[in-house]
């Protein structure tokens, strides 16, 4: 491993926050105004991706206040690479244009950053399209990841972290991993990020919110959305996370770090994605070779030791279990149930709440 190496006690001054856009311009000027006011001031960034809507005029609109890069649409690691090209700050925070900053977020990271850490993580308020909070992520009982977390990656594929408005990298670490693959991730240009820079130093968690990460149907991590079919929504998933692994491969390679053959087995969003595309379609599904009963051992094995409460484990692994041996409409209503609250009907809502209570 590669570890970023720093002179003397290292310690971040100074930040840049990048937006980058592409028609969200509901939601544009929410994510530009949180950058703007923050305690500690920040160079803000904006990175419009070609987008179609009125997107542009809202970001020439904030004058010398931004500093706006204005592009041909391609995709999340073109923005992402377009907005670092410019970015000064010692810490860099991606920010995506539906999200919105704590205003205090960069005065906490850059007082608590130790100095050792490639990249600090943290929890998010959930908001919906007209703001009214709706819980956190990751779920309370979750924890993100604090330490070296290379050894988790390289044995199941993954470790607990976050989305692009819940992370802040250091400047000289991103030296080292950008430019970021544009044909590869034209999405989950975060998902990069995170793998690679396990490869170079140790991870931070910050208890404390500081960020919100909006929910709505135009979501692209949303499989439940307006954006795709239920299937398109998990193949999409399987997209991202195979480019995940080759990304891992890759870095394990250059640095001679042994990966294993069946790297992502210990994954849970790669492992129900792999399952739940074989169930719904199974002449669509792009891995030769899998096999329903061998996919739901794997399911199981890895949601029985997930940090969820009992009943959701055990409604997951059911939810599974059932949709292997029944047929796909039956299959594709429960799984819609589990993953989309908004489509359960009364009685399964009622159940959910009553087993909450119990928990409190």
């Amino acid at each position: 491993m590669k570890h970023i190496v720093r002179e003397g006690s290292w310690h971040p001054r100074t930040a840049s926050i990048v937006i980058d856009n592409y028609n969200y311009s509901t939601f544009l000027g929410r994510a530009i105004d949180s950058a703007l006011g923050q305690t500690h001031k920040a160079q803000v960034i904006v990175v419009d991706d070609g987008s179609s809507d009125n997107s542009r005029e809202i970001i020439l609109s904030y004058g010398d206040r931004i500093d706006p890069v204005l592009k041909t649409n391609g995709g999340h690691a073109s923005a992402f690479n377009a907005g670092y090209m410019r970015a000064k700050g010692d810490l860099v925070l991606f920010l995506d244009s539906d999200d919105m900053m704590e205003r205090y977020s960069i005065e906490t990271l850059l007082k608590v950053w130790r100095s050792d850490s490639v990249v600090t993580h943290f929890p998010m308020t959930v908001i919906d399209k007209d703001d009214a909070e709706m819980g956190t992520v990751p779920d309370p009982y979750s924890k993100l990841a604090d330490g070296d977390v290379l050894y988790e990656l390289l044995s199941k594929g993954y470790f607990a972290s976050t989305v692009t408005s819940g992370m802040a990298f250091a400047h000289d670490l991103l030296e080292q991993i950008m430019p970021i693959p544009e044909k590869t991730y034209f999405q989950g240009a975060d998902g990069y990020l995170l793998r690679a820079a396990a490869f170079f130093g140790p991870f931070q968690y910050v208890d404390k919110r500081l960020a919100r990460y909006r929910v709505h149907n135009r979501n692209d991590s949303n499989p439940w959305g307006e954006r795709r079919t239920i299937v398109g929504g998990f193949r999409h998933r399987l997209d991202l996370e195979q480019n995940f692994l080759e990304t891992i491969r890759d870095f394990a390679s250059r640095f001679d770090t042994p990966a294993p053959s069946d790297l992502g087995n210990g994954n849970p969003t790669y492992v129900s994605s792999r399952l739940f595309s074989l169930l719904l379609d199974p002449p669509g599904h792009p891995i030769n070779g899998d096999r329903r009963l061998s996919l739901l051992r794997n399911f199981i094995a890895v949601y029985r030791t997930m940090p969820l409460p009992a009943y959701r484990r055990i409604a997951w692994i059911t939810v599974a279990t059932v949709s292997t041996f029944a047929g796909k409409s039956t299959a594709a209503t429960l799984i819609k149930w589990m993953g989309d609250a908004n489509s359960r009907p009364a009685w399964i809502k009622q159940i959910g709440r009553q087993l909450k209570r119990r928990k409190s």
